[in-house]
């Protein structure tokens, strides 16, 4: 049953979470494509939560990405978006996100639409490789995984804008407020998840207030990496700042981590650590975000079966496409739900000496 308190505590985040736009109509994207950019060329629609993303393909063969927010979040956020990918080129050149393609307008601009609606659209490169979902995880490919997320790190360490700040769902640092969402704890499986939350309630966030914050990319998942076709180790592109914000550095990491499982039947924790230990090659934790990090990856996995499990009931129609991840993580959660809390961060220090 999906309760008022539930549906008063989701819609609470920056641009609710049940906001979706019918799709736009290709004849309106390619009109505006060859009016702002002078680009003509086939449309390939990729699958977006929220945002309309399209493959462009032009008829000499090259390619190039665009992206159309939503109308139901703040141009902020766009703007947002758009500056970070900018600030990382800016300070490592050599991190793999898409550029800006300007238009004769600017970096960003806004487009009117057959729907009435006003959006933000942005011309991107297209980033080469295959999404890191699709191949066979590895040892080396999760160490460099962590190294590609202590690069970005750093690169935004003095990138500020004022929407930054966000009031997200997908933030870590708000997970207590999704303890209204989860259904009935007494019904199997999410009793753990409930046990998650409401131990990241009482223990857990008042640890988080000393520790390093910044804006960080907040998403470093499986979907969201490139790597090359041939070396599936190395990591050659890093997209979708969608859910970029302001929060503690551990955070970031334990989003990382928690998405790098490898399921080896002799460790438990495989995949994790070595994400954790190419990190710290890169960008020593500090002691507390060690302490807190086992924790934290527990909290990510539990925000992401109950937010995506929400949506699904919400919004039946969409639910293969908004359940296309959970099952990972119900499959992680049983999995580190075998090991102890002082065991997990025993190792995960350990990784990173």
């Amino acid at each position: 049953m999906i309760t008022a308190r539930a549906i008063e505590a989701m819609e609470r985040f920056d641009g609710g979470l049940t906001a979706y736009i019918q799709p736009t109509c290709r004849q309106e994207v390619q009109a505006a494509l060859k009016e702002h950019y002078g680009i003509e060329g086939e449309l390939q629609s990729y699958g977006a939560e929220r945002d309309e993303i399209f493959g462009v393909t032009a008829p000499r063969g090259e390619r190039c990405v665009l992206k159309i927010h939503s109308p139901a979040e703040l141009p902020e956020l766009a703007d947002l978006r758009l500056r970070a990918m900018q600030h990382i080129a800016a300070h490592d050149p050599s991190i793999p996100v898409p550029r800006i393609i300007p238009s004769g307008s600017g970096d960003g601009i806004r487009v009117a639409f057959a729907d009435g609606t006003k959006r933000i659209v942005h011309l991107m490169t297209h980033v080469a490789g295959i999404a890191q979902s699709k191949v066979k995880p590895s040892r080396p490919q999760a160490l460099n995984v962590g190294q590609m997320l202590a690069r970005v790190t750093r690169a935004l360490t003095d990138f500020h804008h004022s929407s930054a700040r966000r009031d997200l769902v997908w933030d870590i640092a708000n997970a207590a407020d999704l303890i209204p969402v989860v259904p009935d704890p007494a019904v199997g499986r999410w009793q753990f998840v409930h046990d998650v939350l409401a131990h990241f309630a009482e223990a857990v966030r008042p640890r988080l207030q000393g520790l390093r914050a910044q804006v960080v990319h907040n998403d470093f998942n499986a979907h969201n990496l490139f790597v090359d076709h041939d070396d599936h180790a190395a990591v050659v592109g890093v997209i979708d700042f969608g859910d970029i914000c302001h929060t503690q550095i551990v955070n970031d990491l334990a989003i990382a981590a928690c998405y790098q499982l490898r399921f080896d039947e002799n460790d438990v924790l495989a995949g994790m650590d070595d994400v954790v230990a190419g990190y710290c090659a890169v960008s020593p934790l500090e002691d507390g975000e060690l302490d807190v990090l086992f924790d934290l990856i527990l909290v990510r996995l539990a925000i992401a079966v109950t937010i995506t499990e929400w949506r699904a009931r919400v919004m039946p129609a969409r639910a293969p496409a908004i359940l296309k991840n959970t099952p990972y993580a119900w499959k992680a959660l049983e999995r580190l739900r075998k090991i102890s809390s002082a065991d997990a961060a025993e190792a995960l220090r350990a990784a990173c000496l």
